[in-house]
């Protein structure tokens, strides 16, 4: 029962990042993970804009999470990857 709770709410996180990101990224959901890929000039010259604009976004839309969200980033090639994860609120 809990990892149906756990995999509904990193979809429902996907879905709102899609949405958000619509213009900039393509975002899926598989294996607990949610895979956004960005261009690579995209990732070479504001990597960090788009780490913290995923995190306002979550803490926007869920700002009490009782899971962490994980990501993983990568370019179009598949020549970059940066996994990183979003912990739980204490709430």
């Amino acid at each position: 029962m809990k990892r149906n709770v756990k995999k509904k709410f990193h979809a429902e996180v996907a879905v709102m990042l899609e949405r958000e990101l619509q213009e900039e990224a393509e975002v899926h959901f598989q294996d607990m993970i949610i895979k956004i890929k960005v261009p690579l000039a995209a990732i070479e010259s504001r990597l960090g804009a788009i780490l913290q604009r995923i995190q306002q976004l979550v803490e926007k839309y869920f700002p009490e999470r009782k899971e962490d969200i994980a990501f993983l980033i990568r370019d179009g090639g598949s020549r970059y990857e940066n996994v990183f994860k979003i912990w739980k609120s204490l709430v």
